[in-house]
């Protein structure tokens, strides 16, 4: 259930109702969305780092600290 809780796919989560509440979104690839979304009420943060549903989709160059130059 966190997991598909987790997902912002609303089409893998259809049928799985009731989900757990208090997972928020903030958009891929745009760090300041994810600064702003930092408060005392979160308590972790899950990534996918890279996205592989519509291909190979990876982060800019230095979204992931230690990240390098992606090819």
């Amino acid at each position: 259930m966190g997991t598909l809780s987790a997902t912002g796919q609303h089409k893998v989560q259809k049928g799985f109702a009731p989900l757990l509440q208090g997972f928020q979104f903030v958009p891929f690839n745009d760090l300041r969305s994810l600064e702003r979304a930092m408060d005392e009420t979160v308590c972790a943060v899950m990534m996918e780092p890279i996205q592989g549903e519509g291909g190979v989709v990876c982060p800019d160059g230095g979204i992931l600290p230690g990240q390098g130059p992606l090819p």
